[in-house]
C-alpha cells in the first residue's frame, strides 16, 4: 500500500512539474486568429507631451502592421505614460513587468537612474530596448537612437561654412543646452565645442541650461541676449521649443532673416515641426533632422528580431545629412514637412 501511495504521489508531482514547464514554455506563444505569434510590446514613455513621442508611437504601430507578414508575427502595443518623473516611470515599468510583456521599449527620463528598472525587466525574462536615451550602463539588450555627437558636428560645420561665406569672423555665440542627465545633450554640446575649436569661427560666451523646459528657452535666451547684445550666433540643443526662442529674438529685435542687418545665425538640432517654417523662411541657417520615423521602423525590426531570437546589434544608430536653405524643402529625413502638410 505504501509503495502504491508513493507511486501515486510521484506521478502527481511529475504532472505538476510538466504543467509548470508547459505554462512557462507558452508564455511567449500567444497567437492570433491566423496562427501568427503575438509579441506583447510594453512601451514606457516618460512623458508624452511633445510631437516627437506622438510620431514615434504612430509610426511604430504603422510599421508593426506593415512588417507583420515579413516577420510572421503580430505586434500588440501596450503603452504607459509617465509624468516626467523617475518615480512614475519606475512604477509604470513595474506595471509592464507585472503584465509579463515579451519585449519592453523604454524612452527614459534619466540615463543614470533607469538601469535598475532595466535589470528588473531582464530578470523577469523580458528583453529591453532603449529608445533615444541610452542607459548609462548600456544594460539594455539593444538601443535605437540618433548619433547625436555627429549630428551636432555636421550641423556646426555647415554653420561655420555659412559664416565663412558671409564674411563673419570671431563671432560671439550663445548655446542653449538641454539637460545634464540626457547624454544626447552632452553629445550635442561636445560636437558644437569640437567645431568651435577646429574652425575658430565663433566663441561661445554663455551656455544656458534649459532642462528641456520651454520657459527656460525663452528666459534663458532673453537674459543671454541682454548680457551679450552683440552676439551673432545661436546653437540650439533642440528646437522643439522654437516658438519660445523666436519670442525672445523678437523682443530683442533680432528676429531677422539671413542677409539682413542684425541676423542671428542659428544652428539647430532636430528640425521639429515647431522650427520648420522658420527654417524655410530664412531665420534658421543650418541643422540636422532627428528622424523619428526611421527610429520607429528600426524599433519594430529590433523588437521582432529579439523576440524571434535573431541576431541584433547592441547599438542601432540613425545618421541623417545636414540641412540648409538649399535642401530644407527636399531632404527626406525632414519629416516635419510632411507632418505639417497633413495637419
Amino acid at each position: 500500500m505504501k509503495k502504491r501511495l508513493k507511486s501515486i504521489v510521484c506521478i502527481m508531482m511529475c504532472m505538476m512539474v510538466l504543467l509548470a514547464m508547459t505554462a512557462c514554455g507558452n508564455k511567449n506563444k500567444d497567437t492570433d486568429r491566423e496562427g501568427k505569434q503575438v509579441i506583447r510590446v510594453g512601451v514606457s514613455w516618460h512623458e508624452k507631451q511633445n510631437v516627437n513621442v506622438t510620431v514615434w508611437s504612430e509610426y511604430m504601430q504603422k510599421f508593426g502592421e506593415e512588417k507583420s507578414s515579413e516577420y510572421g508575427v503580430e505586434f500588440d502595443w501596450i503603452e504607459v505614460v509617465g509624468d516626467g518623473t523617475p518615480v512614475q516611470e519606475t512604477s509604470n515599468i513595474q506595471d509592464l513587468i507585472n503584465q509579463q510583456v515579451d519585449v519592453m521599449v523604454i524612452w527614459c527620463n534619466n540615463a543614470e537612474t533607469i538601469g535598475e528598472s532595466i535589470k528588473k525587466a531582464q530578470d523577469a525574462g523580458i528583453k529591453v530596448v532603449t529608445l533615444d536615451h541610452q542607459d548609462s550602463g548600456k544594460l539594455a539588450d539593444a538601443h535605437v537612437g540618433q548619433e547625436t555627437y555627429e549630428q551636432a558636428v555636421t550641423a556646426s560645420e555647415a554653420l561655420a561654412d555659412i559664416l565663412e561665406e558671409d564674411g563673419v569672423e570671431s563671432a560671439k555665440a550663445i548655446e542653449l543646452f538641454g539637460s545634464t542627465g540626457d547624454p544626447n545633450s552632452v553629445n550635442r554640446s561636445d560636437g558644437w565645442a569640437k567645431v568651435e575649436e577646429d574652425r575658430g569661427m565663433w566663441e561661445t560666451v554663455t551656455t544656458v541650461p534649459t532642462e528641456w523646459k520651454t520657459e527656460n528657452f525663452k528666459s534663458g535666451l532673453s537674459n543671454a541676449l541682454a548680457a551679450n547684445p552683440d552676439a551673432e550666433v545661436l546653437f540650439l540643443a533642440s528646437d522643439f521649443a522654437f516658438p519660445a526662442v523666436q519670442s525672445a529674438l523678437e523682443e530683442a529685435g533680432r528676429w531677422v532673416r539671413r542677409g539682413e542687418e542684425g541676423h542671428m545665425y542659428i544652428c539647430t538640432q532636430d528640425i521639429n515641426p515647431e522650427a520648420y517654417p522658420a527654417f524655410v523662411d530664412g531665420y534658421i541657417d543650418a541643422g540636422i533632422a532627428f528622424d523619428n520615423i526611421a527610429h520607429a521602423e528600426k524599433i519594430v525590426e529590433v523588437v521582432a528580431d529579439l523576440y524571434l531570437g535573431n541576431p541584433v546589434e547592441k547599438e542601432n544608430w540613425v545618421i541623417t545629412p545636414v540641412v540648409t536653405a538649399d535642401n530644407i524643402e527636399t531632404e527626406p529625413s525632414v519629416w516635419a514637412r510632411d507632418y505639417l502638410e497633413t495637419k
